[in-house]
């Protein structure tokens, strides 16, 4: 753990070389007049609700990152990250809920390479402006609702990473098409629309011969299921490159392989 004098001191040369800025509301230094005049490449806000105090111009940043913050309060629209490569929000109960009109114009951020949104207010769809980012690599999402239907996830051909917390429906269309893809979290909630679905999944697995991390739940009336259990063999038996596994039904903790 680091020295909060020493922590202090690395936020204020980040800040002085334009590397990057923190704007905590709990600290003073953050919101004096150092931020006059600068630019910072990377801007991270915490426990503050008005993105606007950091006076910085939106088209340079490369990296914007938002923790515990109300995004209802003061924000700028997503568009206004012009040139971000990073885009990473976390929102809590209790300091406003993530809604699909805060991520609108997402398409715009054509430089978007990794994209995390947690909160328990983030809509049930993805939206389907995200299958317009192609150069993305990261998609992290997390809420506290189930998954209903992922659209364009398969048209993100340069993902290597696609985590999706807790639980989905159906598969994302075209799954089979990420060639590239590395890491892959996913889990399914028993629904009248699970079964063929999830057949289609593991058909699909067999391949992502670049998948090296693995983490996949099923509901445990279709984890019992013999012909489903033989084509996961199957599929598993591509993956060469396979590094950790875990498969696991929904009434029980992940196993690790």
């Amino acid at each position: 753990q680091v020295d909060d004098m020493v922590l202090d001191l690395i936020h204020s040369i980040s800040l002085e070389e334009n590397f990057v800025a923190i704007l905590d509301k709990n600290k003073e230094f953050e919101a004096s007049s150092s931020w006059q005049g600068r630019s910072p490449r990377r801007l991270a806000l915490q426990n503050n609700d008005r993105i606007v105090e950091a006076r910085t111009d939106m088209q340079k940043l490369r990296s914007f990152l938002s923790f515990g913050c109300d995004i209802g309060k003061h924000w700028v629209p997503v568009s206004s990250f012009k040139f971000v490569r990073v885009l990473d929000m976390h929102t809590s109960r209790g300091r406003g809920e993530m809604k699909r009109h805060h991520l609108e114009h997402l398409r715009n951020l054509l430089h978007l390479r990794y994209l995390r949104l947690i909160g328990p207010g983030i809509h049930d769809e993805i939206p389907e402006e995200v299958g317009t980012l192609k150069f993305l690599q990261t998609l992290d999402v997390e809420t506290r609702n189930v998954w209903k239907t992922l659209p364009s996830v398969g048209l993100l051909t340069q993902l290597l990473c696609l985590r999706l917390k807790p639980m989905v429906q159906t598969v994302p269309d075209g799954i089979g098409t990420l060639m590239s893809l590395e890491e892959l979290q996913i889990a399914y909630v028993e629904h009248e629309e699970a079964e063929p679905s999830l057949r289609q999944f593991v058909k699909e697995l067999g391949s992502l011969r670049e998948l090296r991390v693995l983490r996949a739940g099923v509901p445990p009336r279709l984890s019992a299921d013999v012909r489903l259990q033989v084509d996961m063999v199957e599929s598993l038996r591509n993956l060469e490159k396979m590094e950790l596994l875990e498969l696991w039904n929904m009434s029980s903790p992940a196993a690790h392989a």
